[in-house]
């Protein structure tokens, strides 16, 4: 079914909110940077931070995706198939790639191994194609905005017609 006006407004408060939690887990993870010898207080405050960025944008993608399918506008679903299709492969991603570099770190760590540069490269590596599937969903929306302001919005020299209240998107 169609997600009504009040679920809606839940959704996207629920998206704001761990969109913004998500930032806070990057910001955590830059600030205290993962000791690679042994483990400390800053290695776990680093790892929180991971899992603090992971869960908050993937909650926040399952929120926008749901609003994206579920919107009662044939239009909208109509000009958001693409986009809906890249948020859900830049939601899939990261699903795939998150426990490995994570589990492997604090398994070396918890052994007293250290990580080698190789390993430590190739960890470094999958962290960042995670970063960069959830970077890309955030500039999805950017052809969202796009989309919807050339498609709706009058041209230079039309005139403006005001919508009612009761109009929506159809």
């Amino acid at each position: 079914g169609h997600v009504s006006v009040e679920e809606a407004r839940a959704a996207v408060r629920d998206a704001l909110r761990t969109g913004l939690f998500s930032a806070v887990g990057v910001i955590v993870q830059g600030l205290f940077v993962l000791e690679t010898k042994k483990i400390t207080l800053q290695s776990f405050i680093h790892w929180g931070g991971a899992l603090v960025f992971m869960t908050s944008a993937q909650n926040h993608a399952t929120e926008v995706i749901k609003l994206y399918e579920r919107t009662a506008s044939k239009r909208l679903r109509r000009m958001f198939k693409w986009s809906l299709s890249w948020k859900q492969a830049c939601l899939n991603a990261p699903s795939i790639m998150f426990l490995a570099p994570i589990g492997v770190q604090v398994c070396r760590a918890a052994f007293g191994l250290g990580t080698g540069a190789a390993l430590q490269n190739a960890m470094g590596l999958m962290q960042w194609g995670i970063v960069a599937a959830f970077v890309m969903f955030y500039v999805s929306y950017g052809y969202d905005l796009w989309l919807i302001i050339t498609t709706t919005w009058p041209k230079r020299g039309e005139k403006s017609q005001k919508a009612q209240p009761s109009q929506t998107i159809q």
